[in-house]
């Protein structure tokens, strides 16, 4: 049985699991939201004996492989629960709310502990969804690839030195790339240029923040990699100024030009010693190549997206996928 962790509006999804319907594989998939909002049995029996772990009807001991593709949602709201405190100081609320996020890691912590006991697949690793960008470009480093010099500063000062080193620099968050919606905007919290203007009004200390020398860029390269295999595409995202910056600031009326590339065999025998290092066996891998031909590496993401690299280049990453989580049921 392969248990596929999920979210519900996640496309990549469907298209694996139509392979595995297929190859006529065996699974099962579990959406972040139900386990969230109790619409599923969860239980745990911890006894001298040892311990069990169930989700729905579904005996996790009887596992072959497991997938956890974007379980929990980044949005995920606590409205509808909190409303049952519409009296509480809303100081409190807050901290009403905050202890909710943590138990409910504690307790997918608790199910991704157990699942790493057992001798069962994973993609990604158990232990290796949450890497932060700071280890990994110094892990980067470490293997001999080359990464843009990065900062992270809460003083003015502090970046106005970092600016003068680089004259042309970019911020973009610690963690991964997110959108808000409100009732008449969305926000998204993307890499962009710092300004002078900006460097002017911003005040002495601000909140820890990452800041990166900006790399000039002949190509932008996104390349999935499984197990060991390089699936890469070039983005001509430069030729467009919305997308100059960071190609996922998506033109939907002109999309960027994507096909499919080979990365140089030293970059991929690096980034391939990378992911052992992070202990990693599948991400989607973001790259510059500079007007130099220098290869620039960015960062990885485990759990990142691949169907923007699978369709373009007729890659079939959801067939590989899927042959990935049932080969040990064939053998």
């Amino acid at each position: 049985m392969i248990l596929i962790l999920s979210a519900y509006f996640d496309q990549s999804t469907n298209d694996v699991i139509d392979w595995l319907c297929h190859y006529k594989a065996s699974f099962v998939r579990i959406d972040g939201e139900s386990y969230l909002n109790s619409e599923l049995n969860y239980k745990v029996i911890l006894s001298d004996n040892g311990i069990e772990l169930s989700l729905g009807n579904i005996l996790l001991n009887n596992l072959t492989a497991v997938w956890n593709r974007r379980w929990i949602p980044y949005n995920f709201s606590f409205n509808d629960e909190l409303k049952k405190f519409e009296d509480v100081d809303i100081g409190v609320l807050a901290n009403i709310k905050n202890n909710v996020i943590i138990e409910m890691r504690k307790s997918y912590k608790l199910l991704f502990d157990f699942l790493q006991t057992k001798n069962i697949k994973s993609l990604p690793y158990f232990n290796s969804i949450a890497i932060d960008k700071l280890t990994v470009l110094k892990a980067a480093a470490g293997v001999g690839l080359k990464i843009p010099e990065s900062i992270i500063c809460n003083n003015k000062n502090d970046l106005l030195r970092f600016y003068d080193n680089h004259q042309k620099i970019i911020t973009k968050p610690l963690g991964e790339a997110m959108s808000f919606s409100g009732k008449s905007h969305s926000y998204l919290n993307k890499t962009v240029i710092i300004e002078e203007c900006f460097l002017e009004q911003i005040e002495e200390i601000f909140f820890p923040s990452l800041f990166q020398k900006y790399i000039e860029k002949e190509i932008e390269i996104r390349s999935f990699f499984l197990e060991g295999k390089f699936y890469s595409m070039e983005i001509f995202s430069q030729l467009d100024k919305m997308t100059s910056v960071d190609f996922r600031n998506y033109n939907d009326l002109h999309p960027n030009r994507n096909t499919p590339f080979k990365l140089p065999e030293e970059v991929e025998k690096r980034i391939d010693n990378l992911m052992s290092v992070l202990n990693l066996n599948t991400g989607s891998v973001d790259i510059i190549l500079t007007p130099d031909n220098d290869f620039v590496f960015l960062e990885v993401n485990p759990i990142g997206q691949f169907g923007m690299t699978s369709y373009p280049c007729n890659y079939y990453l959801e067939k590989e996928i899927a042959k990935s989580l049932i080969v040990n049921v064939y053998e």
